[in-house]
């Protein structure tokens, strides 16, 4: 059975209606950008209530305060650099070795991080045609032996296994031919550049032959017995040192000429500076003494010695 209805509830429901029909056509509006479109009536009352969810999900108020602006988008990489595949490192590759002597190039590449970068002409002039070559110890710690080489006007050079040549002059007023010898002492590589009368001391620096500077300024220089203050150059513990150095000798002979004690003068390598450090004196006679009298006229650095292992001219 039917009830009856009021006029005021009929008047009620109408409003309700309308409302309604508000509601859902504005809804339909906001759906759509501003664009008007139809909804199907059954959908009216879900309509409305989504244009008031929206309205609270937009940040609208009741005060009809703007809403507070948005943070700007951040510039940061959403994957840094350290966080994503490695960057690669250069790898570097190989390279053909120019021999002195005009042989074979090899293209053995040198370890990551060592050795010297190639030099573009290769070796100078003056020591293209005539030099005096041979294979030397590794000047540049990439794990390959290296070529020494004597040229014209006392050109003294090293070209390594990767292809740089670096060189620097000596001059001399000495008849007899020159020589080099090249040494590691505890990782500073020096050459010994002599005239048989003197040796000159060469420091390898930063891909560079570079001569050893006294305190004076001018080239450190060994005696080598054509003054008084020296006789040979070695490589030694001096008493009161830590570890090996390069030390200057000198023979002291007796009464009849005969050897009898060795002086050794420790020579302090500091970047491209040379000085004199400690000293002490070794006994030339008897069995113990036999090995420093060998040697204190000769230019040795343990198993190296200029006379087997030097770069000769001439």
């Amino acid at each position: 059975m039917t009830g009856l209805v009021s006029k005021h509830e009929l008047a009620e429901l109408d409003r309700r209606r309308k409302t309604d029909d508000e509601l859902a056509a504005a809804g339909d509006k906001q759906a759509k950008g501003g664009n008007l479109v139809k909804i199907h009536p059954a959908w009216k009352p879900m309509a409305a209530a989504a244009l008031l969810s929206m309205g609270a999900l937009s940040g609208c108020s009741t005060n009809n305060t703007a809403p507070a602006p948005s943070p700007p988008a951040s510039t940061v990489p959403l994957t840094s650099p350290s966080s994503s595949s490695p960057i690669p490192t250069p790898t570097a590759s190989s390279s053909s070795t120019p021999t002195a002597t005009g042989g074979a190039p090899t293209s053995t590449a040198p370890s990551p991080g060592r050795g010297c970068a190639p030099t573009p002409n290769g070796r100078p002039t003056g020591a293209a045609t005539g030099a005096t070559v041979k294979q030397i110890i590794d000047a540049d710690d990439d794990g390959r032996p290296d070529t020494g080489w004597i040229g014209g006007s006392g050109l003294f050079g090293i070209t390594t296994a990767s292809g740089a040549t670096f060189s620097t002059v000596v001059k001399s007023a000495s008849p007899n031919p020159p020589a080099m010898l090249v040494a590691n002492i505890d990782g500073s590589i020096v050459a010994l550049a002599s005239d048989q009368r003197a040796a000159a001391l060469l420091l390898v620096k930063n891909c560079a032959l570079v001569p050893a500077r006294n305190a004076q300024g001018s080239t450190y220089y060994f005696d080598l017995g054509a003054g008084v203050s020296g006789t040979g150059v070695g490589c030694s513990q001096v008493a009161g040192t830590q570890g090996r150095s390069l030390v200057g000798l000198k023979l002291i002979r007796n009464s009849t000429g005969n050897p009898q004690s060795v002086e050794r003068t420790q020579i302090i390598i500091d970047g491209t500076q040379a000085r004199n450090g400690a000293h002490d004196t070794v006994s030339a006679t008897g069995p113990q003494g036999a090995a420093a009298a060998a040697s204190v006229t000769q230019i040795s650095c343990g198993d190296l010695t200029m006379a087997t292992n030097g770069v000769h001219s001439g």
